[in-house]
């Protein structure tokens, strides 16, 4: 039991930091800032539910309800986001949560992050003297609540002022938000998403970053916070060693140096990543010269295969093979020389088409039928035909006598 009690006492002590009060003095600004963008959901509905729960105490301590004021309830919501960038009382750019809107007119904020529901948020502020006045204050007459649920946990503002101007309609609406805010150089502090990044390069050679995503955070209690690439800054600690340029490395001599990268404007929380400059390990090979090309030896680093050439030679004469290709009676003739090594070709010694080697097939004219003599070349098969024209009939009569039966005739056959 007294091992309970003392688990109690952590937890209150806990809370107690997580749930800081907000009548702290207002925050000079912190100087330099960068924009960054936290994306996560604006939880109207649980902001109503706490909202019912503040006029339950209020009531039971015999105070009048506060009314939800639509100007302080975007502002309620803005500052719980902004309590996912960074959770304080001074806002992410350095400034104060009051002090910064004094057309709100506000006199109190209360903030919380972790809790998982209205009720368990206002039993945390109600067990917290300095909050538990703010929420049962008679001075405040309006209030704006802003629950933000980002990076895997909630966070919770409440924002009291003494008029109220505007009610709006009650929501239970769960609205997904990207909201960019300017963040304090002071308090970011540059992560990088996934495995950090090693150099490994030649003399002489060059390397894309290649970065991951990068992102801010503001401590224990921030969600991450998106940033701009532009708004990134990139040094070698070694310049002799290596150079950074247009998102890229350059090696000058070989060494071990360190890629920094930081937010602008401060150097001071940079990330290093390790850059290692080494000599080529040339090998060389000699490639021989041909009849297309010229000779060279090339030289390629066994490490990153980077290569240079030197000793060039000249090109080598074309070692021809000779064939003679003779004449037919439908084409000259010629010799070829082709080229044994790369194809290359030339003709010369040309000579015309030799005459068609015609024999003849004769056939034989009828007397109705027309005849030709064909000519057809033995080489080629080109032929052509000289036509005989049919003789016509030549016909021999033949007397048939009469008869006492039978007339006589002639028959032409």
């Amino acid at each position: 039991k007294r091992g309970y009690s003392r688990k109690r006492k952590i937890i209150s002590a806990v809370l107690a930091l997580l749930l800081s009060l907000s009548l702290c003095p207002a925050s000079s600004a912190a100087g330099a800032t960068i924009e960054g963008t936290v994306v996560g959901t604006e939880r109207y509905d649980m902001a109503w539910e706490i909202l019912d729960i503040v006029n339950q105490e209020r009531s039971a301590e015999g105070k009048a309800p506060l009314t939800m004021d639509e100007s302080l309830m975007e502002y309620g919501m803005l500052r719980a986001a902004e309590c996912s960038v960074y959770y304080s009382h001074t806002r992410p750019d350095g400034s104060h949560c009051l002090d910064s809107v004094p057309e709100l007119g506000l006199h109190g904020e209360n903030i919380a992050a972790g809790y998982t529901s209205a009720t368990e948020v206002m039993k945390g502020w109600m067990n917290s003297e300095g909050h538990k006045a703010n929420i049962l204050n008679t001075n405040s007459k309006s209030i704006g609540i802003g629950v933000y649920f980002a990076g895997g946990r909630y966070y919770y503002a409440q924002v009291f002022a003494g008029t109220a101007v505007n009610e709006p309609a009650r929501s239970t609406n769960k609205t997904e938000k990207s909201v960019t805010t300017q963040v304090a150089l002071g308090i970011a502090s540059l992560n990088i998403e996934g495995t950090a990044p090693s150099y490994d390069i030649h003399i002489g050679g060059t390397k894309s970053l290649d970065l991951p995503s990068f992102y801010i955070s503001t401590g224990e209690w921030g969600a991450k916070v998106g940033i701009k690439s532009s708004d990134l800054a990139y040094k070698v600690v070694d310049s002799t060693v290596a150079t950074v340029a247009s998102g890229s490395l350059s090696a000058v001599k070989a060494g071990s140096t360190k890629l920094k990268v930081y937010l602008a404007g401060d150097e001071s929380k940079a990330l290093e990543f390790p850059v290692v400059v080494s000599a080529h390990n040339y090998e060389s090979s000699v490639v021989a010269p041909t009849c297309k090309a010229k000779g060279y030896t090339k030289h390629t680093c066994s490490i990153c295969q980077d290569t240079y050439q030197d000793n060039e030679t000249a090109m080598i004469d074309h070692d021809y093979e000779t064939k003679v290709v003779e004449a037919t009676c439908t084409s000259g003739g010629h010799t070829e020389h082709t080229c044994k090594v790369c194809g290359e070709s030339y003709n010369d010694n040309a000579t015309s088409a030799k005459p068609h080697t015609y024999k003849e097939e004769v056939v034989e004219k009828t007397c109705t039928v027309d005849g030709y003599t064909r000519h057809v070349c033995e080489d080629c098969g080109n032929s052509y035909d000289e036509p005989a024209v049919a003789t016509g009939h030549a016909y021999v009569p033949e007397i048939v006598a009469p008869t006492c039966e039978e007339k006589g005739y002639t028959v032409y056959t």
